[in-house]
């Protein structure tokens, strides 16, 4: 009896339609700067931007382009947090998380969208 409920609850879920983000208006967008060290037990740093959504590799770069047109170039974590914040993101969370290839910090920013 038990099986046959949860089959009904799948097929039901899954034949129904979740709201698309497009019918509500957002008022606030989200970023994940992702900092990881070049290799284990380098004190150098790589960065990356999550926005969430699958955004071309150029609209990512567009966002750490200083006034010449070229990549910034980030010498810590400080230095991106200071960025972001110049562009109007403010820090909402950080956490960390380790894999085998090392530890990976995470720094959730927020923008509010203005219409």
């Amino acid at each position: 009896m038990r099986l046959i409920i949860t089959i009904l609850l799948i097929f039901t879920f899954s034949l129904s339609k979740a709201q698309s983000s497009n019918t509500v208006p957002r008022t606030e967008e989200y970023v994940l700067v992702i900092a990881y060290e070049k290799a284990l037990g380098n004190l150098n740093m790589n960065f990356s931007l999550d926005f969430g959504q699958d955004l071309p590799p150029s609209m990512t770069a567009d966002m750490v382009k200083n006034e010449n047109k070229k990549l910034e170039r980030f010498k810590s974590i400080v230095d991106v947090l200071n960025y972001m914040n110049q562009k109007g993101w403010v820090f909402v969370n950080t956490y960390q998380m380790k894999s085998h290839s090392g530890l990976y910090y995470h720094y959730l920013l927020k923008k509010t969208i203005t219409n």
